[in-house]
This record gives structure tokens, sequence and C-alpha cells, in this order.
């Protein structure tokens, strides 16, 4: 099997967050998609070693940040490549945030934001994948969202271990 041909599908870039008790906790993530329009559902693919994945699914429920192409490099360093087991990441002044409904939203280069509440999850060995409904969103910029190709070939970043193309 080419291992190649997975880096032609198309991801964007995003950041998870949701909360380990009353702490805010994220990460990076690359797989997040609609599924449904009316009462909208979205899914997500998340390695199953994150600390953002045990809050996330403790918590049952989280935040996405769209990241657009002009996003701080601080965001994605803090929540990309340092883990919230032994970091506060969001008490980071590279990661600007607010409290949406109860969850962290980077404030920062962002297209727009969603919360969701998670209604299932399917085990898929070193990831799970999760369906949740979304419960509230907004979009607040015009900027082009920030895609996986675009952080490689124009950011000239790398994916940490746990990402799913890494």
């Amino acid at each position: 099997m080419d291992p190649a041909v997975f880096r032609k599908l198309t991801y964007g870039m995003y950041a998870v967050g949701t909360l380990d008790g009353t702490r805010p906790t994220g990460c990076i993530v690359n797989t997040v998609e609609q599924v449904t329009s009316k009462n909208p559902v979205i899914v997500l693919s998340m390695n199953k070693n994150n600390f953002t994945y045990e809050a996330m699914i403790k918590a049952g429920r989280f935040s996405v940040s769209i990241l657009s192409e002009n996003v701080p490099q601080p965001v994605i360093s803090v929540l990309g490549f340092r883990s919230g087991r032994t970091e506060d990441k969001f008490d980071e002044k590279e990661v600007p945030f607010q409290i949406v409904d109860g969850l962290p939203v980077i404030t920062s280069g962002i297209c727009g934001w969603m919360t969701a509440e998670i209604i299932a999850e399917k085990n898929c060995g070193t990831h799970s994948v999760i369906l949740a409904r979304v419960t509230d969103a907004k979009a607040v910029s015009d900027e082009p969202p920030m895609t996986y190709a675009f952080y490689h070939s124009e950011r000239k970043g790398t994916a940490p271990k746990n990402a799913p193309t890494w």
C-alpha cells in the first residue's frame, strides 16, 4: 500500500477545545467534517492518546475553532505540540481565547467557531471518530480557512506523532 495517497485527501486545520473539569484544554486536529445541515451534525477524528480526547469524552462536549491561513503560529505550536496533561495550554499568552457556552474558542486567526455535544463515538483503533450535534456556531471573518496542504507547503509545518497523517 502506498501511504502517500492519503496526502492527496483534503483536510483543514482546527483547534478543538474542551474542559478538564473547569480548566480549558485543547489540541489541533485536521479532520472535522459536516455530516448533516438540518439540526447540524459534525464528525471529527482524534487520537485516543491525546489528553484533549480524554477530557472531551468526559465533558461530553467541545468547541471547534476553524483556523484561517493567518492564524498566529503560536496557536498551532502551543495547541499542536504540547500536552495538556502537563501544561495549561490556555494559560499561554500565545493562545488568545474566550469562553463561549462554557467552552474555549480561539479569538485570533479564525474564520469561525462551533460548539457541539457528543452524540456517538466509534473506536477505530488508535483513533476515535466522534459524531456531535452543533449547538452554536458563528462565522467571524472572510479570511481563507487553512488547509493541511497550505500548512505544510506555505507555513512549512510538521505533523505531531498523534496526527492521523503522521
